[in-house]
């Protein structure tokens, strides 16, 4: 918790550290509630210049409803912030496998071929 937490900090002074986007993966707004807080705060009080892609959590056996009432129950409201839900499932031609990312990910790399 606190590693992640320092991690989050390295980034609060916008004089110091140059970011659009702010990305937390494997910290999802579900299980790590305090800990996404603690990234919106920083984004809102501390930047105020950059967007922050939150995790949703679960990938196979989520529901929209189950998704949707996660979201509700987590009371985010803030202008810096986006998640992005559900899950996909992607072909990793590499290990001839398929397997359930982060829709994020793969907006992700989108936003940096875009910026290239």
């Amino acid at each position: 918790f606190f590693a992640f937490k320092a991690g989050i900090d390295k980034y609060a002074n916008p004089e110091e550290v140059d970011i659009n986007l702010f990305v937390t993966p494997g910290i999802d707004y579900t299980n790590n509630l305090v800990l996404t807080n603690h990234a919106i705060e920083m984004i809102e009080d501390d930047r105020a210049d950059s967007l922050y892609v939150l995790t949703a959590e679960n990938y196979k056996n989520e529901t929209v409803a189950n998704a949707v009432s996660a979201l509700e129950n987590a009371t985010l409201d803030s202008n810096y912030v986006a998640t992005y839900w559900p899950w996909i499932q992607y072909n990793d031609t590499h290990n001839n496998v398929r397997i359930y990312t982060k829709q994020k990910l793969i907006q992700l790399q989108t936003l940096q071929q875009l910026v290239q």
